[in-house]
């Protein structure tokens, strides 16, 4: 009875995986069926305008967001109806501050700095709505993670790609906007999906409404732990673009991106099985008992397995089925495809194993894998980029997210360690 309500579980946590994946793969083949179009009308140069800005967002997002949505998919295990209303209310607030003065910043960059690489500085503004909305859709898809629907989580997220490249292709082709239609389609997109957000977010909040300044702090101190993570690790993540751009030029950096792109679809299956992951994991760890332990263990190793496997398909039939489709100016992108599957692999398992560092409490284990993540890589890519191109930066990510692996299975293992003995 023991070992089927055991399998139960473990059937229940994969089969949400698959869910999660399903939707996610749908929303994403939207991108790779519109990708030709997008490739012919935007030059390689357009491409790296466009990885210009979605390296700002990745960056100064957490600075806003601050870690506050991990601190509410924290918390909801902790606490009742009421006090987790007014905890996510009080976040709002917190968040909306931290907006105020990003746009200050924004302000007085652009009075100094009037364009970066031919860009006008102060489409830098756009950059307020864009991450004031994606943090309002995280909350939302955060609520339908925790409340394991991944049918609405999918349709939310999937909702905003579609969108996204809906509205680009027609601001880029009927238009004619180039970057600035692909970047424009992509903020309008979020700040559309953000009002149907807010809506979802109230429809949950039990009145009436309230705010605690204790509850600011409480989000404040466990998200500014995990701040540090967020930003080094998509520092190392985008270092590679960064430092293309700068050495090589734009053109270039479109090229790689592309690559990085099509790579990503490992992801889908990571972040899938991490969507699922993480809320069970924590219920889990929470009830403390020997066989909840003993299933956490069995779901790691079945899920870097899968990793592995995915990895070695996409190495193996990613060339020869996107070259039918992309256009040929990009074919180069195909070179490097091999060794960024592998580096997001590494990536991919490393982001699974930090949700056991994420429960235990402490954010400075992942905090000083970052660390050392970005290290190598800055140090990699520039050593290699001047010499090797984007073969170069792509070897670099690889060999960083090859020793964050490393440091976040100790970290994972003190952290292990450091959890109540099961019962």
């Amino acid at each position: 009875m023991t070992d089927s309500k055991e399998n139960n579980m473990k059937r229940g946590l994969f089969a949400q995986a698959i869910q999660y994946g399903l939707v996610k793969i749908a929303s994403m083949a939207a991108p790779l069926i519109l990708a030709p179009i997008l490739t012919h009308y935007l030059t390689p140069s357009d491409y790296g305008v466009v990885v210009l800005f979605d390296i700002a967002f990745q960056v100064t997002g957490p600075l806003v967001g601050f870690g506050l949505q991990s601190a509410i998919r924290r918390r909801y295990f902790d606490l009742n109806r009421a006090e987790f209303s007014r905890y996510v209310l009080s976040t709002f607030l917190t968040v909306t501050s931290l907006l105020a003065v990003f746009t200050i910043l924004v302000s007085i960059v652009n009075a100094f700095i009037p364009s970066i690489h031919g860009v006008p500085s102060y489409w830098a503004y756009v950059l307020v709505p864009w991450i004031g909305s994606q943090y309002v859709n995280s909350v939302a898809t955060s609520f339908y993670q925790l409340e394991r629907r991944p049918l609405s989580h999918g349709l939310l997220t999937g909702g905003v790609t579609l969108l996204n490249l809906c509205l680009s292709l027609l601001l880029v082709i009927q238009f004619d906007l180039h970057w600035q239609g692909r970047i424009a389609g992509q903020v309008l997109a979020y700040v559309l999906f953000a009002c149907a957000s807010f809506f979802i977010i109230n429809s949950r909040l039990e009145r009436p409404l309230r705010i605690s300044m204790a509850d600011s702090r409480d989000a404040l101190s466990y998200g500014a732990q995990l701040v540090p993570y967020s930003i080094l690790e998509r520092i190392v993540a985008l270092t590679d673009r960064a430092v293309i751009v700068a050495y090589v030029g734009l053109a270039a950096a479109g090229i790689y991106a592309l690559g990085s792109q099509l790579a990503a679809l490992l992801v889908v299956a990571s972040d899938s099985f991490s969507l699922s992951w993480q809320p069970w994991l924590f219920e889990r760890l929470k009830r403390n008992r020997i066989i909840d332990r003993q299933q956490v263990k069995r779901a790691l190793l079945s899920v870097s397995l899968l990793v592995v496997l995915g990895a070695i398909i996409l190495i193996w039939l990613g060339p020869p089925i996107f070259s039918l489709v992309i256009d040929s100016r990009y074919n180069e992108a195909y070179t490097v495809l091999p060794i960024l599957v592998v580096a997001l692999m590494f990536r991919s398992i490393s982001r699974i194993l930090s949700a056991i560092v994420m429960f235990e409490g402490s954010m400075r284990p992942l905090s000083g894998v970052a660390v050392l993540g970005a290290i190598v890589n800055l140090t990699g890519n520039l050593i290699l980029v001047p010499r090797h191109g984007w073969k170069g930066a792509a070897t670099a990510t690889c060999i960083a997210f090859a020793s964050t692996l490393l440091m976040t299975c100790f970290a994972v293992y003190r952290s292990w360690q450091k959890l109540p003995r099961p019962t």
